[in-house]
């Protein structure tokens, strides 16, 4: 693939930057308090009970159960296509960016959710955040497997776009009902972008030499 250091390039540097604002976070918190501050008092200020009951629904589309019942479903479909390295590369994804890095960069940083209201109920820690590492990984991931699939720069923007906006809107949820700063949306998106960058060019090989022998479509 041409472009598979740029990939390289791009993932490293998105989880450099990760690894810098979580050290930031976590030994100089005063330092990114006015920048997340600012845009919590903004959010807040938008809450009505229209607004609290449109953003629970897309937090909720990335909530435990949802998102789990979403990922079998869609991988059985890939499965029944014969999607065999689409499955994969979304499970795997999933697996590693919401189910083992994201937990342990939690621990690790160790940061408390904000004070104030919630509006959600959460018990685990804030950074980074596990709603928008999880949405950026699930939909970044299949922007690239349908993408693939497209014929027209103008389909591929609109599901870009569409896609994109899911994931911008559930990291704006989370803050909006007051269970994340800012900042732990960022990390969070950082996560899970750096990780997809990275596997997709070894899921692009991989597909090409599968549809080569015919063993997949």
């Amino acid at each position: 693939m041409k472009n598979k250091l740029y990939y390289r390039f791009t993932a490293s540097v998105l989880l450099l930057v990760l690894m810098f604002l979580g050290y930031t976070i976590k030994f100089y918190p005063d330092t990114v308090k006015p920048f997340d501050s600012a845009i919590q008092n903004w959010a807040f200020s938008l809450r009505s009970d229209s607004m609290t009951s449109f953003l629970k629904f897309f937090t909720g589309i990335v909530n435990p159960i949802s998102i789990i019942i979403i990922m079998i479903v869609l991988i059985l479909l890939f499965i029944w296509r014969k999607w065999y390295s689409e499955s994969v590369f979304l499970a795997g994804n999933f697996i590693l960016v919401s189910g083992i890095l994201n937990p342990i960069l939690k621990y690790v940083y160790n940061r408390s959710r904000p004070d104030g209201v919630h509006l959600v109920h959460e018990t685990t820690l804030s950074f980074p955040s596990g709603h928008a590492a999880t949405s950026m990984v699930v939909f970044l991931s299949l922007f690239f497997i349908f993408s693939a699939r497209l014929k027209t720069r103008s389909s591929k923007t609109i599901l870009a776009i569409a896609l994109g906006l899911i994931v911008l809107i559930v990291g704006f949820s989370r803050i909006y009902l007051g269970v994340h700063y800012p900042t732990d949306i960022i990390g969070g998106y950082l996560l899970a972008s750096g990780c997809v960058l990275y596997a997709y060019p070894y899921y692009d090989a991989w597909r090409f030499q599968l549809r080569f022998k015919g063993e997949q479509k």
